[in-house]
């Protein structure tokens, strides 16, 4: 079995263990087949992590928190990936699940040379209080690359290593995957196969297999033709 990398991030979220309970982190989307573009990856408190955002225009792009409890925030630490290949926001849109919005200028980024180069641009506003904090793209400078399929230029993607939100706790970062037996990734003659999937978290972010056993029942088959069907990958975020 192999991590679907284009699954929703709260669902490869809940597959890595990636998770915080009471907050899920969220996007409009990442970066295609890159499992650590994902969402949390702004929220882990490492650098060189970073939720990415899809090639093409990266404005209406949004990052977001879900917390178990209300907090009141009034400032960001944005750390952001600024090396010549990726875009650069400029300006964000806070809005919370009260209706509070606020407009945040993001300070003149230069970009450095080294690959996935970041810089930490703190921003403050009027205080906003909520459960929810979505964080939209709504202004960028772009820089772009010629897409090798259309041969047409296309903006690159933008990164953001950290989101910097007080308040919202970072998710877990187990060193091994473990599914637990589930009923819902396997069928033989439409009949459900408990199967187990675990493997190193490291090997799974970069796409490659986890081990996959028969759990709760010893599977056999008589003598004759069966079929055998697995759930879409990105529905769950196995693809087996």
């Amino acid at each position: 079995a192999r991590v679907d990398p284009n699954a929703p991030d709260a669902v490869l979220d809940t597959v890595l263990g990636t998770v915080n309970p009471g907050v899920t982190y969220s996007a409009s989307g990442h970066l295609a087949g890159d499992t650590a573009a994902r969402a949390s990856s702004a929220f882990d408190g490492d650098p060189k992590t970073a939720w990415t955002t899809p090639f093409g225009n990266p404005t209406g792009n949004w990052i977001q928190a879900t917390l178990a409890n209300p907090t009141t925030i009034d400032h960001l630490n944005l750390t952001i990936v600024a090396d010549a290949k990726h875009s650069v926001p400029t300006q964000l849109q806070l809005q919370t699940d009260t209706g509070d919005t606020r407009t945040i200028t993001v300070p003149a980024i230069a970009d450095q040379a080294a690959e996935g180069a970041t810089t930490t641009v703190p921003v403050s506003f009027p205080a906003v209080s909520g459960r929810q904090f979505r964080l939209t793209i709504s202004g960028a400078r772009v820089e772009t690359t010629v897409d090798y399929t259309t041969h047409q230029s296309t903006a690159l993607p933008e990164a953001i290593a950290e989101v910097g939100l007080p308040g919202v706790p970072g998710p877990a970062h187990p060193a091994t995957v473990d599914t637990g037996c589930r009923n819902d990734l396997l069928t033989v003659d439409g009949q459900a196969v408990p199967v187990r999937i675990t493997g190193d978290s490291a090997a799974a972010v970069s796409d490659q297999t986890l081990n996959l056993a028969a759990c709760g029942v010893d599977p056999s088959l008589s003598a004759g033709s069966h079929t055998l069907r697995s759930v879409p990958g990105q529905a769950l975020g196995l693809d087996v």
